[in-house]
């Protein structure tokens, strides 16, 4: 990580080992920083403890003072005389040019015979041919008291402070760091692409410029099995990264193929975050072998984040999706007759990508619940409820779809949406219906589940997985469930995992409860967009990536 580590650093400066704070020097110390402005002024602060012993003072022939070097440039000489506090400053006489790294350096001057003789008393300390007597005499002066009158607690430049004496071991200021370390971000990922992962990169470069991280948004030229539309990022794109920092949103099995592909952003002296999710409590350990492409891995959840951390041999940190819903022009009735919906039903909302593996999404089960709630015993056709299914993928898996269809003619009031559709044409469906509802066996993050809150509406989720922590009996339907072991491999689960099996009558019983309880689903939608805007706005997550990255400015 040449572009960050290094350009902070500081030698020769001693902790007192006291409650005095700050440091000393036993003949110079050196603070090696970046400023991305030009350096005009240094405050230097610090305080002066006179030194009692008569026998130090008595070698000390020149004034106790230190000279200050920018670049070993000679900036001002000062000299200390009166016990306390006192702040020097340098104007430097010429600006200095700080693109590359600046070496302030601090010369103690008036020390130097007792420095000679504390040397002295270190090297012979043994010597039998020096007399005892003599040894005994120079030990005292291995102390350095006259060094330990002056100490350094802070050095500020331009106004801002760049080292904290007073706790030495955790001295620079961060935020000094983060500001002048001209750390940014490099975001690789599908920012075109009609695809989780891809909203997941589009996110990620929206909660970065919301703190004003700089960012360079690069596309992944990498193969996509799905559609693609520059309206999903108008805001242009970069040919490649310009920042000491890569997040490359990939699917694990993929992360081989980035070093090829991108050699620029994916350069060793980078530091790489590979951005992954996963479904299931146990990673895959066919893909820990990925985790070597990366310095650390980011993943959308806490469920991930353990199943992830359990096996990976790097750091792997719970960063979730930025969520922010567009502005849409028109209302509920305008976007129903959109898409071709009844004005007068409470209308569910399912959604799911035909190209994705749909066991775990598990619409069988929203069908299921949907017929147990209001088809039983009912005639649905003439009840004020319907069940909207978004479907996306269309001709990857023409079998799934086609028992879709043999469902719709069973079961009245059931609407498809089948069309690839716009950011805004989605969040217009999104705002159109009353309630979504995720009955999956597991997800990573459960972006669906989440925008549909933000937009202040109901949901019904099953209980287990990422999306428990988010919704809970207080903002929204959480759906009981009991754990099944897969039979079979289903893609890149594995017979022998586990991951849940919702429970349709309970489900059932919450979307009955949402339809007929207008002052429930009014609370719980209150309680769920005001849960996403506080714990997931783009602000709030571009905080944790900025507290992340300070600490990384502080890597060695």
């Amino acid at each position: 990580m040449a572009k960050i580590h290094g350009q902070f650093k500081s030698e020769g400066l001693h902790p007192t080992g006291l409650e005095v704070p700050g440091c000393w020097m036993r003949d110079r110390a050196t603070v090696r920083f970046r400023c991305k402005d030009l350096v005009k002024e240094v405050r230097i602060r610090g305080t002066f403890h006179p030194n009692p012993s008569r026998l130090h003072s008595k070698y000390s022939k020149k004034p106790l003072g230190v000279s200050a070097f920018l670049n070993k440039r000679l900036e001002n000489a000062f000299v200390v005389s009166e016990k306390g506090d006192f702040e020097w400053k340098i104007d430097s006489a010429q600006a200095v040019d700080s693109e590359e790294s600046i070496a302030l350096t601090l010369q103690l001057n008036g020390v130097g015979i007792s420095n000679f003789l504390a040397l002295i008393g270190r090297l012979f300390e043994k010597t039998i041919w020096l007399p005892k007597r003599f040894r005994e005499w120079l030990q005292p002066f291995r102390r350095q008291y006259n060094n330990r009158q002056l100490l350094i607690r802070s050095i500020a430049v331009n106004g801002d402070t760049l080292i904290d004496l007073d706790r030495p071991h955790s001295a620079f200021d961060t935020e000094f760091l983060f500001k002048h370390s001209k750390m940014g971000l490099s975001v690789l990922g599908w920012f075109h692409g009609y695809l989780g992962v891809g909203e997941s990169a589009r996110a990620c470069a929206k909660a970065a410029n919301s703190v004003g991280l700089e960012t360079s948004t690069v596309n992944l030229n990498l193969h996509l099995q799905g559609g693609q539309s520059d309206e999903l990022w108008p805001q242009g794109l970069d040919r490649e990264g310009r920042h000491g920092i890569t997040i490359a949103h990939v699917d694990a099995p993929q992360s081989f193929d980035l070093a090829q592909k991108h050699p620029v952003e994916m350069h060793k002296d980078n530091y790489r975050i590979g951005y992954w999710a996963w479904e299931l409590p146990e990673f895959p350990d066919a893909w820990i072998q990925y985790a070597s492409a990366f310095d650390e891995i980011w993943c959308p959840s806490e469920f991930c984040r353990r199943a992830m951390a359990a096996k990976l041999p790097v750091p792997v940190m719970t960063m979730p999706h930025a969520i922010e819903m567009p502005s849409v022009k028109g209302d509920v009735s305008q976007w129903r007759s959109r898409f071709q919906l009844p004005e007068d039903k409470f209308l569910f909302l399912f959604s799911y990508d035909l190209n994705s593996y749909s066991p775990r999404k598990n619409p069988e089960a929203v069908i299921e619940a949907y017929r147990k709630a209001f088809a039983n015993g009912a005639d649905v056709e003439n009840d004020g409820v319907g069940l909207v299914l978004k479907m996306h993928g269309r001709g990857y898996n023409e079998n799934e779809r086609a028992q879709l269809d043999k469902l719709k003619l069973e079961l009245p009031n059931l609407y498809f949406v089948d069309e690839t559709l716009t950011r805004e044409e989605l969040t217009g469906l999104q705002m159109s219906c009353d309630c979504f509802v995720s009955l999956h066996r597991s997800e990573g993050f459960g972006l669906a589940v989440a925008e549909m809150m933000a937009l202040g509406k109901p949901v019904i989720s099953t209980n287990w997985s990422a999306t428990s922590e988010f919704v809970n009996e207080h903002n929204g339907c959480p759906v009981d469930w009991k754990l099944k072991e897969l039979e079979a491999n289903v893609g890149p689960y594995t017979k022998g995992q586990v991951w849940a099996d919702a429970d349709t009558d309970n489900a059932a019983l919450w979307m009955q409860k949402v339809v007929s309880d207008d002052s429930f689903r009014v609370d719980i939608s209150r309680k769920g967009k005001q849960f996403i805007r506080t714990h997931f706005d783009p602000k709030i997550i571009g905080e944790r990536y900025l507290n992340r990255l300070k600490a990384i400015a502080l890597f060695e």
